[in-house]
């Protein structure tokens, strides 16, 4: 009965799926301390770009949800998200240009949670099985 509805499963799923890709960051984190040399306050700094972008985006992800639905900010905030991923993932450029991938990956990573979070949260509360 659970997984009978198609909206509340799709939500629920993929919000546990890009959290789960959320973990990532504290691997990358731990890359520049360990790899890098960098300290926890550099390191930490690094991501501020991803603090500022979802706490921004999360009321644009409500206004795309008004006026898109949920379908489509859901889909647009998980592909600037795995692009945001790729680009933290880039740990074999030289260090310079990596820090730089990481701030703007971790920017776009905010902005696709950011407008992800809103519609995702909605459609699993709306669609809860009763």
């Amino acid at each position: 009965k659970l997984f009978k509805n198609k909206a509340y499963t799709g939500a629920t799923a993929s919000n546990f799926l890009l959290n789960g890709v959320a973990g990532t960051l504290i691997v990358a984190n731990t890359f520049v301390q360990r790899g890098l040399g960098y300290s926890s306050l550099q390191a930490g700094s690094l991501s501020i770009t991803y603090l500022v972008m979802v706490l921004i985006m999360i009321r644009v992800g409500e206004k795309l949800l008004q006026t898109l639905g949920c379908k489509k900010p859901m889909l647009i905030g998980t592909g600037v998200l795995i692009v945001g991923e790729c680009l933290i993932s880039l740990t074999f450029l030289p260090e310079i240009f990596y820090v730089i991938c990481c701030i703007i990956g971790y920017l776009f990573f905010g902005l696709g949670l950011g407008i992800y979070a809103t519609p995702s949260t909605d459609t699993a509360i709306a669609n809860a099985p009763l």
